[in-house]
């Protein structure tokens, strides 16, 4: 099988581009069975690049299916491409920006759906009866859709009491600014939405307010790091995916990757073994016949197991969806590290009303 891989770049995530394609190679059974064919798309966010590079893989490459890491900047123009090209196409994404409802049947996404995350939270709100939830973000983070889709969770279950931004040059005292405005707003939780040097950054104010004593404070997986466990301590986090999720998928999945590497894998590592997964379900399932139809009535039909769950596509959105944890960070031994305290289950945004891409920041990496 000829597939065309759309390769970013991130400032934040300098690896990224690599962690993706090395997470496609970990699968066995496609030693020898891929011809990859790889184009650099930059940042996402130059829509005549990644056109460019659809194209050359569509009509001088000639691929099968085309995969990649794609920021949202002119997805439109892409989908109707590979739509009129009849080109099977499998984008993953973070989540960090809204997708208008999908009516290609050329076009899927399997997401690591940070905005299913955000979803999720109106089950926790449910769950502890929170009445009133602040929300708290960097300036740098509000171009992202995260308040959107926050706005849609929280307004199920409760009432938004208040937002807290960071500005790009903190003030002296963002600290006590932060806890003051905890105080003034009395929230029944805090969500909080920074990513990269900035959520490092917001660990920093948390330890320092000690906000953590006050208040529950819930944040999504690039909120957390293990260089800043310790300041975090006592937080929640939902994320459908943690490394020390134990499932077998996962753990098999975790394992191969430290055997390669010696490191633990990254979300991009996880989004590229999982379309491995799928390629290899299709190239099983199609027995050599590779024309367009058979490759996308692949994708259609695919149903295996993954790290997050079962791998399959929403026939309506053709989005994978996975289960959403709630993690807490705990100390064991003198250790902090995250603890799974329960499944929140599955949950999507409802995107019936949006009927182009909303403003703010164009690419999809949180590549600040």
């Amino acid at each position: 099988m000829k597939i065309g891989v759309l390769v970013p770049q991130s400032k934040i995530h300098p690896s990224i581009g690599k962690d993706f394609l090395d997470g496609i190679r970990l699968v066995p059974e496609l030693k020898d069975k891929l011809e990859v064919k790889i184009e650099n798309i930059g940042i996402g966010s130059d829509h005549v690049q990644i056109m460019n590079a659809v194209q050359k893989l569509v009509l001088q490459e000639e691929v099968n299916l085309i995969l990649g890491l794609v920021g949202h900047k002119g997805i439109d123009k892409l989908i109707g491409f590979i739509t009129e090209s009849e080109v099977p196409t499998l984008i993953s994404d973070l989540g960090a920006k809204i997708l208008p409802s999908n009516s290609s049947e050329w076009f899927f996404r399997n997401s690591f759906a940070l905005e299913d995350s955000l979803m999720a939270f109106r089950q926790v709100i449910q769950d502890n009866e929170y009445k009133n939830i602040m929300t708290s973000s960097c300036f740098n983070n509000v171009g992202y859709d995260f308040m959107v889709t926050l706005t849609q969770s929280i307004e199920e279950k409760a009432e938004f009491c208040g937002h807290f931004i960071t500005p790009v040059n903190p003030r002296p005292n963002e600290a006590e600014l932060m806890k003051a405005a905890s105080e003034l707003m009395q929230p029944d939780a805090i969500f909080g939405y920074h990513n990269g040097i900035y959520a490092n950054e917001n660990a920093d104010f948390i330890n320092k307010n000690n906000l953590l004593s006050t208040n529950d404070y819930y944040t999504h997986y690039f909120g957390w790091d293990p260089k800043w466990y310790d300041q975090m301590h006592g937080s929640f986090c939902i994320s459908s995916w943690m490394s020390k999720l134990n499932t077998e998928e996962n753990q098999k999945f975790v394992r191969i990757y430290e055997d390669h590497k010696g490191k633990q894998p990254s979300p991009f590592v996880l989004l590229g073994y999982e379309n491995g997964l799928v390629i290899k379900d299709i190239i099983d399932n199609t027995e050599g016949t590779l024309n367009p139809y058979k490759v996308k009535d692949g994708l259609k039909t695919c149903k295996i197991k993954g790290p997050r769950g079962i791998i399959e596509f929403d026939p309506n959105e053709q989005k994978s969806q996975y289960e959403q944890q709630l993690w807490k960070l705990e100390k064991e031994e003198n250790v902090v590290q995250p603890n799974l305290i329960k499944s929140l289950g599955k949950h999507s945004f409802n995107n019936s009303e949006i009927s182009e891409l909303s403003s703010g920041w164009d690419n999809a990496y949180l590549c600040e």
